[in-house]
């Protein structure tokens, strides 16, 4: 199961629990009522990768439609406690909140154990929620867990969980991958000259018959990563629904596609230039080949945004061994330009580190501090429109970044 597939479980409702006992998951946190007369911006204000602290409200400006807009709160919030801030308008939400972990990755990674170990000993805090969506299936962690079973069982069982899941939900994918990559070399290896009894003719022939089952390798292994955005606004519409501030996270793994190298795809257009139904599946396959993304990213940013979801994207790299006459094109840069926007539009952070858990301990120290502020909007009707929101600090060489508007419902 792709992380689509696993956020559609979640929505689904029937999660199964880590921990033992009869309880079910936290419904959510307590928070201000969130109206088109009361909204709250979550902001993080970074100098040279360091989150920059002791800011005042007047060290900002923030911007509904374009004009600037008198706060009506602001809090300082670090470790899901009130730090400090000038007590005037609402009071800010307590401490509690809903974490989740995706993991959308081929193999296991020995530093998943890391990431969990900091996930339970040092992130995690009483009466959260936490949710695991693995490539295979859903979990979410009991609240009454920490009081049945020791948080060293808990890392280890969840270490488990998701080690038997990637190996199990990847399965398909990995047996796919290793299939095109053979049939790729097939392809690679025909020449005209050498090896068919039969001499040219037979060689097309096999030529006729390795192409389509290219491309139909291609196909299933295609079909079998796509991400629904639809799971993902169905996603945000749950835990809108629920209340509180989330926190996701999504640890992606680098994909690629085997095809012939330039100067294969040269060479077969060269020895079958007498043979142009071949010709225009070579050309087809191998030259004009490029698939479009169909993950359209601005309905997501905005649900995740409008829902006080903090998007973290952790991108891992992959390499494969070097096959003979193999490129291995990289098939999910519109995935990471995608997530690199949501994580951008929603306060989140983007890590491309090689350790899954570096990356993780950065977002989640990003998600742990930031400035909360409330504002009230100009004259907004209910009618369901999407507004934007900007946030300037005084010194324009501090990065900030920020939830980037609200529906007005």
């Amino acid at each position: 199961m792709r992380v689509g597939a696993a956020v559609a479980a979640a929505v689904g409702g029937a999660a199964l629990l880590l921990a033992a006992g009869s309880g079910s998951p936290s419904s959510g946190q307590e928070r201000p009522e969130v109206t088109v007369t009361n909204i709250e911006v979550p902001v993080r204000v970074f100098s040279e990768g360091r989150f920059v602290e002791g800011l005042k409200a007047s060290d900002f400006e923030i911007y509904e439609g374009g004009r600037v807009r008198p706060l009506q709160g602001f809090y300082y919030i670090r470790a899901g406690a009130v730090q400090g801030g000038e007590a005037f308008g609402p009071q800010p939400p307590v401490s509690t909140r809903t974490i989740a972990l995706l993991f959308q990755v081929q193999d296991y990674h020995p530093r998943f154990v890391d990431l969990i170990e900091d996930l339970f000993r040092n992130v995690l805090r009483p009466g959260d929620t936490l949710s695991l969506q693995t490539p295979f299936r859903t979990y979410v962690l009991a609240r009454q867990a920490f009081e049945v079973k020791s948080r060293d069982v808990l890392i280890e069982e969840m270490a488990r969980l998701l080690r038997n899941d990637i190996q199990a939900g990847s399965g398909e994918f990995n047996s796919q991958f290793i299939e095109l990559r053979r049939i790729a070399r097939s392809i690679a290896d025909v020449n005209p000259l050498v090896g068919i009894e039969d001499g040219p003719e037979g060689v097309s022939s096999v030529l006729r018959d390795l192409l389509p089952r290219y491309r139909e390798s291609v196909e299933r292994m295609e079909s079998s990563r796509i991400i629904d955005p639809r799971k993902f606004l169905a996603f945000a519409a749950r835990l809108k629904a629920v209340g509180g501030r989330t926190s996701v996270f999504l640890v992606y793994q680098r994909e690629y596609r085997p095809e012939l190298q330039q100067v294969v795809v040269n060479r077969l257009m060269s020895d079958f230039q007498d043979a142009p139904d071949l010709l225009a599946d070579i050309q087809e396959l191998f030259l004009t080949r490029r698939r479009e993304t169909s993950f359209e990213v601005e309905p997501v940013q905005r649900a995740f945004s409008d829902a006080l979801i903090d998007f973290h994207f952790i991108y891992m790299n992959k390499e494969y061994e070097y096959v003979p006459g193999i490129e291995m094109r990289e098939s999910s840069e519109e995935y990471f330009r995608a997530f690199s926007v949501l994580a951008r539009a929603t306060g989140g952070t983007v890590d491309t580190s090689q350790n899954p858990a570096v990356g993780f301990r950065t977002a989640a120290e990003s998600a742990d501090s930031y400035y909360l502020l409330y504002f009230e909007p100009e004259d907004v009707k209910r009618d369901g429109t999407f507004h934007r929101i900007a946030v300037r600090v005084k010194d324009p060489s501090w990065q900030v970044v920020y939830r980037t508007g609200f529906y007005a419902d």
